[in-house]
């Protein structure tokens, strides 16, 4: 891995974390409509969430993101599935019920889309698939010659 490569991942768990609280918070203001009480729980929800996101996306996100990447064409969708997946899951193991999962859910695909956009949207070199035909000079519909 390169070090260019380096920095455009730790932005991406960065990114990751630091938007995922943020989404995460807007349950409150569901719950809540009060929107002065929002913005003052705001800061304690980031203070609390960003930790606990960072280590969702550097233990479970960005080991699942290097295995999968060679395999699977990264596109904005998977990012946000897997990201609300590896959100949700953890919350349901600490907190089993329906609001834990959509508060896990919410945060990990807010998480996992912005993961995406600095990881692969921002540097094309590295949201390739290499196993993929178009990348052998053929179209992605043509099957290979034998």
């Amino acid at each position: 891995m390169s070090s260019d490569a380096e920095w455009t991942g730790v932005g991406g768990l960065l990114a990751a974390a630091t938007v995922a609280p943020i989404a995460g918070s807007l349950w409150f203001f569901v719950a809540f409509p009060d929107f002065e009480a929002v913005i003052e729980i705001l800061p304690i929800v980031w203070l609390f969430g960003f930790p606990i996101a960072l280590l969702h996306a550097a233990l479970i996100g960005l080991p699942a993101y290097a295995l999968l990447r060679r395999r699977v064409q990264p596109a904005w969708w998977r990012a946000c599935l897997g990201g609300s997946m590896i959100g949700a899951g953890p919350m349901l193991l600490i907190v089993p019920d329906f609001g834990s999962l959509l508060l896990g859910a919410t945060s990990g695909f807010a998480g996992g889309l912005a993961f995406w956009i600095c990881v692969v949207k921002l540097d094309g070199s590295r949201g390739t698939c290499k196993s993929t035909p178009k990348e052998k000079g053929r179209p992605v519909s043509e099957p290979p010659h034998r």
